[in-house]
């Protein structure tokens, strides 16, 4: 049998198990490799989802999940699967998960600045990383 498998390179961190939370990004039913978006609204990504933590800031405990949802929301962008549009919807997420989880409104401010400025370049089609699959054995 082949052994499949892929570079990770420009991922931190890996999740260990399943993480599933309710955002306001309805209608939609997804289902692709490590993330589910159900219509009601429901994100899955499942353990072993490779993500890059907060891309251009300090990775703080607070902005972790936020981080992870966010990415997960810009891959489904990239991939074409839910529309640029929902950008603004899932950056204010960002803001509003990291004010769940702890953060200093200020800081979650400064972060949510941050993705409302950046964002754009990481959310387009063109912007998904190619990825490089490698088969080896018999």
């Amino acid at each position: 049998m082949k052994l499949r498998y892929r570079s990770l390179k420009q991922w931190k961190y890996e999740t260990l198990r399943v993480y599933a939370i309710q955002t306001p990004i309805t209608g939609f039913d997804i289902l692709v490799d490590y993330i589910t978006l159900r219509p009601d609204g429901t994100l899955v990504i499942d353990g072993r989802y490779a993500y890059d933590g907060v891309t251009g800031g300090p990775d703080l405990g607070s902005a972790m999940i936020a981080a992870l949802v966010h990415d997960a929301f810009y891959q489904l962008m990239r991939l074409g699967l839910i529309p640029l549009s929902c950008r603004q919807v899932i950056d204010k997420l960002f803001y509003d998960i990291c004010i769940w989880d702890g953060m200093a409104p200020v800081i979650a401010a400064t972060y949510y600045g941050v993705v409302r400025a950046l964002g754009v370049f990481f959310c387009k089609p063109e912007t998904e990383p190619e990825q490089k699959i490698y088969e080896v054995g018999a």
